[in-house]
């Protein structure tokens, strides 16, 4: 349900533009347009009893900021590995990193827009998987902060508030059987919000 509500909020903001569904943001677009990207280590993590879908309470804390300046504590809801999401995998752990994405969403206001585990990188349950222009899916988490802090280095930040997603030809169809597809698919159409530097890129051709 929370992965549906996800990509519905998102299709909606965009279909006063084009009508079609934006399912999943790059690595890179991330980079250009959060304000704020940190990475934090968690404190502590308690499941939340209420959550069928076993979802756990995580407190965080800033290690590194690597744009802005990032709230120094912070604390957010992360998939466990109930069926449906990280099923298979561990769930994440005191000492764990984290790489999250913040925007405002108000003044005084600051939401993630999404968020990877650099200890244990997720394989699948968007948004909390790390996905390039050419669809595919990065689970080493020095390569995915790597990816993150070259790309800041080198391209000026182009602000964009929590949830406001852009009005142009910024996204890419997502092919069917792609580890991006497989990571995000919810059951239609998919795609992935791209720099337009980096589109169209074809599989296999990554930036480095």
């Amino acid at each position: 349900m929370r992965l549906f509500a996800i990509i519905v909020s998102a299709a909606l903001a965009a279909s006063a533009a084009r009508a079609e569904e934006v399912a999943g943001f790059t690595l890179e677009w991330l980079a250009d347009t959060c304000p704020y990207i940190g990475v934090y280590r968690v404190q502590s993590t308690s499941p939340i009893d209420s959550d069928p879908s076993h979802y756990l309470h995580i407190v965080s804390s800033l290690t590194g900021a690597l744009r802005g300046e990032p709230p120094k504590d912070f604390a957010f809801e992360y998939p466990g590995t109930g069926p449906g999401c990280n099923e298979g995998q561990t769930d994440p752990a005191v000492g764990d990193r984290f790489l999250i994405f913040l925007r405002d969403a108000g003044p005084k206001d600051i939401r993630w827009e999404q968020i990877i585990n650099l200890t244990r990188p997720a394989k699948h349950c968007y948004p909390y998987v790390a996905l390039r222009p050419d669809f595919t899916l990065l689970t080493d988490g020095k390569q995915i902060e790597r990816i993150v802090r070259d790309r800041i280095a080198k391209r000026p930040l182009k602000a964009m508030g929590w949830r406001e997603y852009p009005r142009d030809l910024s996204s890419v169809e997502i092919p069917p059987g792609t580890p991006a597809d497989e990571a995000i698919n919810a059951g239609s159409r998919c795609y992935l919000i791209v720099p337009d530097d980096l589109r169209p890129l074809p599989r296999g051709h990554a930036p480095k």
